[in-house]
């Protein structure tokens, strides 16, 4: 393999986006390869593709424990399409913007952790609270405005009902 070198202003620049692609804990090289809209590979030298979406749909399921505990769940599969463990982020909702995070992960996870984390749950009472019509199996969709940073919550289905 090649070696480059860079300067410490390139390096730095290049840890900061590693946060912002959710990229914490991976390889310069992956961070590279993700900047250049390369394969990132993962452990046991499987291709990911970078993430092209611009949304994620996400079925709330049953409402009871929703909206007492004000959960959105986060799937494995779509898991980095948000910032990593922790990392705060913009959710912009009909009722205002809210700073919220990922979180629900195992004990001693680090922050930044981009495959870490289960649900989106910080500062949501109020949007839940304001949505009184959700039922079993809404669904919700959340859209990417700025990468890593700032999302938009929309209610596509409201279930059941």
């Amino acid at each position: 393999m090649p070696t480059i070198r860079v300067d410490t202003e390139v390096m730095d620049a290049l840890k900061t986006r590693a946060v912002e692609e959710g990229l914490v804990f991976r390889t310069p090289n992956d961070v590279l390869r993700s900047v250049l809209a390369l394969e990132v590979k993962t452990e046991g030298n499987h291709a990911e593709s970078p993430m092209p979406q611009q949304f994620v749909d996400i079925e709330l399921g049953i409402m009871r424990g929703r909206e007492e505990y004000h959960l959105i769940p986060i799937k494995k599969r779509t898991r980095r399409f948000f910032p990593g463990y922790k990392l705060e982020f913009e959710l912009q909702t009909d009722l205002g913007s809210v700073n919220t995070h990922v979180t629900s992960a195992p004990k001693g996870t680090r922050n930044g952790d981009p495959d870490q984390g289960t649900y989106i749950q910080k500062g949501l009472r109020d949007w839940f609270r304001g949505h009184p019509e959700l039922q079993d199996g809404a669904v919700v969709r959340i859209e990417s405005v700025q990468k890593h940073s700032v999302y938009k919550l929309l209610v596509i289905h409201s279930g059941d009902k």
